[in-house]
């Protein structure tokens, strides 16, 4: 039955998807993973289950909770971060430090898996666990199932994690998340994102009261905000019977508090801001325009979503090829689509710029984009991107039975559930893509582009290194540079297709002269008859895959300047 639902997919694909998809056919729903176990318990508690056997006899184990700081109260700026650490100092069944100490005894703590994260919008708990023990399995789901809901929230362990909190403020996070967060309040300007940095304000972790705390946590989590998702070596039924039994038990909330939503405020007229840090290791160039988020669970949303692809597929190969010039102001470029927020998709754009050169690097992010806007895409890049696409979705067949479960089960919770998309099978992906890519027209890409590339909001960042004598342009230059950009006819893409072989004549070939295998790896060495040492070993790693390197003495520092950027573009 699976089988011929499918193929109805795809015949509906071939025979009406050519333009606009039908409404009867646009909002068929999307099959979810057939080897996905999913359902709600009575509490609204929602789970997913995926048998997985590598790595063996492991499985990883994600608590999601629909809360961040986004949902903290004026009194709690800080405390979704808090309670994220106060949930493994201690709850009503692992007093204190016994919940962390257990799971390091078994070789699953902080080093190996044991993790927190708390974001605007989410939370979310990471545990690794052996499924060879049933006694430490079990153990370890109950552990999860009382950071749901039974932390102690001891008022020692408040006022010792408080002075864990304020020292990671004494020290600072990361260059780039600092510089992220200076630019996050221009993108998210007017939003209530903008005042709820998950890191909070020094003075609130400074004076909060211990209530303020607790109250974040009854708040907010509750089984009908929480989703477990377990990836891993072992029985899914069985697994289920141990969600049920360890997180069924949960109250059900009587009248849970409301939930807000919070979306990001359009802008009409465009935002830039530079930002630079003594400890930033590079200068990136970004422009950000401010998107919806639209799930993907029917055939309408997956046919739209595959023209974003096709999209981004040819603006990569665009940048690309530029960065391949001499004397190109950047070695890197993007384009993405990206579920940011829940109150914010966007479309992003931007590259790593070459130092002193992010207005060059700038220029031609602008220049590129304005040039699609104008004259769109070609039909030669366009088949190109089709069979990429064809192609990734094919090697993702080939390589699902090697994936470990750790891919897996971030791919289900930041892939799907964050962005509210179905969960799909690579087969089901690969069936879709292949029936509907020769439905979709060069135009229809085309006609996306003005909805993407426009005046309205849109953010242009530049960041980088804080160093004497290296200039950034600000504010000011940079909207100037935009203005220019967006004001002026850009000359259309020429698409220069290769044809010719990549090698005129192939040399005439040599031979090996000696063979030896190291017997405690396996590898097998070569001695070609030109000297070459050739080191050979067959994994399992990744299906469809074969990957070479070949080093020798020397490097990119013993050329000279004029042959030193096609050393970089070889070997890049």
């Amino acid at each position: 039955m699976k089988g011929k639902w499918l193929s109805l997919i795809v015949l509906f694909c071939a025979i009406s998807l050519s333009a606009l998809i039908p409404p009867e056919y646009a909002s068929m729903p999307l099959e979810q993973h057939p080897d996905l176990v999913s359902g709600v318990l009575e509490n609204g508690l929602k789970y997913y289950i995926m048998y997985n056997p590598k790595p063996e006899k492991l499985i990883e184990l994600r608590l999601l909770v629909d809360a961040g700081s986004i949902n903290e109260d004026d009194d709690q700026l800080g405390l979704a971060h808090f309670t994220e650490h106060m949930c493994f100092n201690g709850t009503k069944n692992f007093p204190r430090s016994e919940m962390v100490e257990y799971l390091s005894s078994i070789g699953m703590g902080f080093h190996n898996g044991l993790n927190g994260g708390t974001g605007y919008d989410w939370t979310s708990y990471m545990f690794k666990l052996p499924t060879d023990d049933e006694a430490k399995l079990r153990k370890g789901i109950s552990i999860l199932s009382d950071i749901a809901w039974q932390v102690n929230f001891d008022p020692a362990e408040i006022e010792r994690e408080r002075g864990v909190i304020m020292e990671e403020w004494r020290l600072g996070q990361s260059a780039q998340q600092r510089v992220s967060d200076q630019v996050d309040l221009v993108r998210m300007a007017g939003s209530r994102y903008a005042v709820r940095n998950p890191i909070g304000t020094q003075e609130n972790l400074k004076t909060f009261q211990h209530d303020s705390l607790i109250r974040y946590y009854r708040d907010w989590y509750r089984p009908d905000l929480q989703t477990v998702v377990i990836v891993g070596d072992y029985d899914p039924q069985k697994l289920e019977l141990l969600i049920k039994e360890f997180f069924g038990v949960i109250p059900k909330r009587d009248n849970p508090r409301p939930k807000q939503s919070y979306p990001v405020p359009d802008h009409s007229e465009p935002r830039a801001v530079t930002v630079t840090d003594k400890e930033m290791p590079y200068s990136m160039v970004e422009a950000t325009w401010k998107m919806d988020n639209i799930p993907v669970v029917d055939l309408g949303s997956y046919y739209n979503e595959l023209k974003h692809d096709l999209f981004f597929t040819m603006f990569n190969a665009r940048m690309s090829e530029i960065s391949n010039q001499p004397n190109a102001p950047f070695a890197y470029a993007w384009g993405y689509n990206q579920s940011w927020l829940k109150g914010f998709g966007s479309s992003r754009f931007g590259s790593i710029a070459v130092e002193g050169r992010s207005e060059d690097c700038l220029q031609i992010l602008l220049t590129e984009l304005v040039r699609i806007r104008q004259h769109g895409f070609k039909a030669g890049e366009f088949e190109r991107a089709k069979l990429s696409l064809i192609r990734d979705a094919e090697t993702e067949v080939a390589q699902s039975s090697t994936q470990e479960s750790r891919t897996l089960v971030n791919r289900i919770l930041y892939g799907s559930l964050t962005g509210g998309n179905t969960i799909l099978s690579p087969e089901m992906k690969e069936n879709l893509i292949k029936g509907m890519l020769p439905e979709i027209d060069i135009s229809e890409v085309n006609e996306i582009v003005d909805d993407m590339i426009k005046p309205q909001n849109l953010t242009i960042s530049i960041t980088g290194t804080e160093k004497e004598g290296l200039q950034y342009p600000d504010k000011n230059r940079i909207l100037q540079i935009h203005a220019e950009v967006a004001a002026s006819q850009v000359a259309d893409y020429e698409d220069k297709t290769v044809d010719e072989p990549l090698i005129d004549k192939l040399p005439s070939p040599g031979k090996i002269v000696r063979e030896e295998t190291i017997q405690r790896s396996g590898i097998k060495k070569w001695v070609l008859s030109n000297g070459v040492s050739v080191y050979s070993k067959k994994t399992e790693f990744n299906a469809d895959e074969v990957v070479l390197e070949a080093t020798s003495p020397g490097g990119k520092a013993a050329l000279n300047k004029r042959d030193y950027k096609a050393a970089e573009v070889v070997s890049s």
